[in-house]
């Protein structure tokens, strides 16, 4: 079995997920690579070095299975810049819902966010339009995402919050909700 060098670039930034299914059919684990992965961390498989900031895991796409090195801080739910932005509650919370999910399922909508192509589909909405996006969001960084978006659809307006990770909607509701209110009002 391969293995992947996985790393995170916001130069490249949230184009394409490669599948493990993928990876193993087209062989493209190198080191030399800046990949993407998507799937689910096979349970049990984590192993952490911090000092070193090495983890190893195997990641699952529900047919193939792949191990993992990844060297780096990992871009964590909920923080920026290395630093927690909601209670340790609050993240727990949101990582419980998501062990709700079915494994078949939740592989199925990671597949759908990471190969479908709506650029098409964005260049056809004619309603007002508001991206809401944080400057710290290391799993969906604004440059690969939000920018694009805004680009993509005509007449949209951008709101970038300040110091906001993934999930800025729930670490920075404040300013979240009062652009939304705002965006509304008009």
């Amino acid at each position: 079995m391969k293995r992947a060098d996985v790393s995170f670039s916001k130069e490249e930034a949230v184009v394409y997920f490669v599948t493990p299914t993928e990876l193993k059919a087209k062989e493209l684990g190198s080191a030399n690579k800046f990949l993407r992965m998507g799937g689910m961390v096979v349970k049990g498989s984590l192993q952490k070095d911090t000092k070193n900031l090495t983890y190893r895991f195997e990641l699952t796409d529900g047919a193939t299975t792949f191990p993992v090195s990844f060297r780096g801080v990992p871009p964590d739910l909920f923080s920026a810049n290395g630093q927690l932005m909601v209670t340790e509650e609050t993240r727990q919370a949101a990582i419980a819902l998501c062990h709700q999910s079915d494994q078949t399922a939740a592989l199925g909508c990671m597949h759908a966010f990471a190969t479908t192509d709506f650029r098409d589909d964005l260049k056809k909405i004619t309603v007002p339009t508001l991206i809401l996006h944080g400057d710290s969001d290391a799993i969906v960084p604004f440059e690969g995402s939000g920018q694009r978006t805004h680009k993509a659809i005509k007449g949209s307006e951008v709101v970038i919050l300040e110091g906001a990770p993934h999930g800025c909607n729930t670490s920075h509701a404040d300013r979240f909700n009062l652009a939304l209110l705002n965006f509304l009002k008009r």
